[in-house]
């Protein structure tokens, strides 16, 4: 058995002791899908809640992945209240008519080019290299490769994109082992690489860069909390009560990211808790209802729609994607 495997039915098998896997609607708990990395860290105080024992919050119920199309199954069965992942993954989801809104926004980008430590890097610096990325058309692909055009090179032309590594973990750890000269990776695996491997530095916070070719102080708005409609329409106090909850639990871990660390690995999130808390001032974990920041929004989305609109379903979503109550 896989360790995902085993994280997933520790937060399964405990719902179904508790008998908290009914609807909502007949009193059970709300069934909340996310992944390891800032989704899982920005919601552990949630997640702790539910698994500390004696008095176990039953209200809430959390699977957690490793990949996004692991959460992307579950949505597809509308098998989860909330969905949180990429939000272009939830655009195509809403495209392809899959009943999910957008309701809010909980990390503003953790994308970083890792490369060997030296001078300070210039996009020019990169023409000929080639640069590991995680799986073509995904997030760090195209964010990547939107921030070469508009410093001047041709992504298609001008760098070697390489796809080998297929999952940000085999990426990570390629990097961490030495194998990889730049790639492209997301916290809180950056920590992790540049623990094991001293040759490597942060050269491009990606975050920055887009804020700097876009003129704005617009981070990205990289990871969307997704709602079921039927459970938005039918429990909204619920709904009102977990972004209450979500948010103050993100604020908590910005607050305390060693306890947040401590929590990841007692319950088998993360395997190391100090890379966890180093990770989390470079996460941009932050929670901002969809309807506040439409704008950020729609201009991210843009880019996406400009490199392939098959990546959003062949289109920008309509204004009923984002959920307004």
């Amino acid at each position: 058995m896989t360790r995902l495997h085993r994280v997933v039915l520790l937060f399964t098998g405990i719902c179904l002791f508790l008998s908290c896997t009914s609807s909502p609607g007949d009193g059970g708990a709300v069934r909340i899908a996310t992944l390891k990395g800032p989704g899982a860290i920005s919601m552990i105080p949630l997640i702790h809640e539910t698994l500390k024992p004696g008095d176990r919050d039953t209200t809430l119920e959390f699977l957690v992945f490793d990949e996004p199309m692991q959460v992307r199954s579950l949505m597809l069965r509308q098998e989860t209240d909330i969905a949180v992942l990429p939000s272009t993954l939830g655009a195509l989801m809403y495209n392809m008519d899959v009943p999910y809104h957008l309701a809010a926004i909980a990390v503003w980008g953790n994308l970083y080019l890792l490369g060997p430590a030296g001078p300070p890097m210039k996009w020019e610096s990169l023409r000929g290299e080639r640069v590991h990325l995680m799986a073509r058309g995904m997030t760090p692909d195209i964010l990547f490769r939107y921030l070469v055009q508009q410093n001047g090179l041709d992504p298609e032309k001008d760098i070697r994109a390489d796809y080998s590594f297929p999952t940000h973990i085999d990426l990570a750890q390629a990097m961490a082992g030495g194998r990889v000269r730049y790639g492209v990776v997301s916290e809180p695996s950056v920590t992790m690489v540049l623990d094991k491997n001293n040759a490597l530095v942060r050269m491009f916070d990606l975050n920055q860069e887009w804020q700097k070719v876009r003129g704005d102080s617009l981070p990205i708005p990289q990871t969307a909390v997704m709602v079921k409609a039927s459970f938005a329409n039918d429990h909204p106090e619920k709904l009102k009560e977990f972004i209450d909850r979500y948010r103050e639990a993100c604020g908590w871990v910005n607050r305390n990211p060693e306890a947040a660390g401590e929590l990841l690995t007692r319950h088998g999130i993360m395997p190391d808790g100090n890379v966890a808390a180093r990770s989390i001032p470079y996460s941009n974990i932050r929670l901002e209802m969809a309807a506040n920041v439409e704008e950020a929004i729609y201009d991210y989305f843009r880019v996406f729609y400009a490199f392939d609109p098959r990546i959003l379903g062949g289109k920008l979503p309509d204004e009923q994607f984002i959920l307004k109550k």
